[in-house]
Formats: structure tokens, sequence, C-alpha cells
């Protein structure tokens, strides 16, 4: 920890998030009460990674391998699902609630602090990271480099 590669910007953005990078990461960053279990499970599942049931021995291989033309499908839908049931005027939520006024305030307040907070690198889609509030935060959610951490 005390490594100075360890904070390196160089590092940043270097992997690819797990399916419980992203799921987990994504519904405590959108600040979820008490997601469906059952939800979460299918959701990774979908992704690639069945929690409690490894390929071999050696677990998963993680890297490259969470890419695929499948997985990255459903890795978008997940993240669509999550934007609509953080949207206050949602009645479809299988997260749960979202508490989003923090990341709201910030993202109204100081958006480049937020982009900092969220992506581990500059957008791939700078050019429309324009807006503020839930927009901002659905459109830094959905960038590709969302994926990374």
């Amino acid at each position: 920890l005390v490594s100075s590669y360890f904070r390196d910007p160089a590092n940043r953005g270097a992997l690819i998030k797990s399916p419980v990078d992203l799921v987990i990461g994504t519904l405590r960053l959108l600040n979820f009460a008490a997601p469906s279990p059952k939800q979460v499970s299918v959701d990774q599942r979908r992704m690639g990674l069945d929690l409690f049931d490894p390929p071999d021995v050696n677990g998963w291989k993680g890297g490259t391998e969470w890419i695929t033309t499948t997985s990255t499908l459903f890795r978008r839908q997940f993240l669509l699902s999550v934007i609509r049931s953080a949207k206050p005027q949602s009645t479809k939520r299988p997260y749960g609630m979202a508490d989003t006024e923090a990341l709201r305030a910030i993202a109204e307040n100081s958006p480049e602090e937020l982009r900092k907070l969220i992506l581990a690198t500059a957008p791939v889609m700078a050019r429309s990271m324009k807006g503020r509030g839930l927009a901002l935060i659905e459109k830094l959610l959905l960038d590709p480099v969302y994926q990374l951490k």
C-alpha cells in the first residue's frame, strides 16, 4: 500500500471490472437500499460469474474474459436498468430504492469531481458529457470507461 506504483495514475483504468465489481459497485455508488440478493445474483450470472460456482479450482480468469459479445450486452442492460430504477419517477425498481441525492449535488456543483469519482480515466464519450444531475450520472455510467477500474 505504500508503494508508489499502488497510487500511480498510469495504473488506473488498467483492469476490467468483474461482474461483482460492476454490480455491487454500481449499487453502492447509487446508494441502493437493500437490493434483492436474487436479482444481484441473476445479473452477475448473466455477465458470466456465478458467485458460488467457479469454473474450476483456480476460479475465474478475469481480465478480458469478462468482455464477450454476450456479457457486454448484459452489462449495458444492467446499467440501463439501474439508471431507470434510480430515477424518482420510476415505478419499476428491481433493485429497490436509490438515494442519489449526494451524487446529484456533486453533479450540480462540480461535474469534474463527479467524473473523477465515477470514472477511472477520462471518458471515451467526452463530447457527450454535458448536463447536470442524474442526466450526467447516467452518461458517466454508460461511458465504456466505467467498465474499467
